[in-house]
């Protein structure tokens, strides 16, 4: 996969996010992948909503 800016800058978001809770939280390095791991399924998992921009 040929990573783009948005790529790029999605995980630019997620790492700050991750080193935020690492450094603020109690939580450790497993316990913070698991969440990711387990965020990632629930979302997979979501019903997706149809939008129908208005003409």
């Amino acid at each position: 996969m040929k990573r783009t800016e948005a790529h790029k800058q999605f995980e630019a978001v997620i790492k700050a996010d991750l080193n935020r809770w690492f450094e603020e939280s109690d939580l450790e390095v497993e316990e913070l992948s698991e969440s990711v791991i387990q965020a990632l399924e629930d979302w997979l998992d979501e019903e997706v909503v149809g939008f129908e921009p208005d003409e």
